[in-house]
């Protein structure tokens, strides 16, 4: 039994956590930064110069037994403001 539990994979999810589709919560070219706060959250990272762009970044990673976690799924969405 414990061998069985040791060979489960351990998941470990990281970021933003979607709620559903980003394009149906947002309109291109018509939904304003408040618009976007109030559906997404606030955005894991922000730019620094240049145009403002938010990104919104989750990422899971996995690991079975004492192997090395992997990155079995990294998601980024990059929403700019003009």
């Amino acid at each position: 039994l414990l061998l069985i539990a040791a060979c489960a994979a351990k998941v470990d999810n990281r970021g933003y956590v979607a709620t559903g589709d980003i394009k149906s919560q947002i309109t291109i070219g018509q939904s304003s930064r408040d618009d976007v706060l109030s559906a997404l959250g606030s955005p894991s990272s922000q730019s620094s110069f240049g145009t403002e762009t938010w990104y919104y970044i989750a990422s899971r990673k996995e690991a079975t037994a004492f192997l090395k976690p992997e990155i079995a799924k990294q998601d980024v969405t990059r929403i700019e403001f003009d």
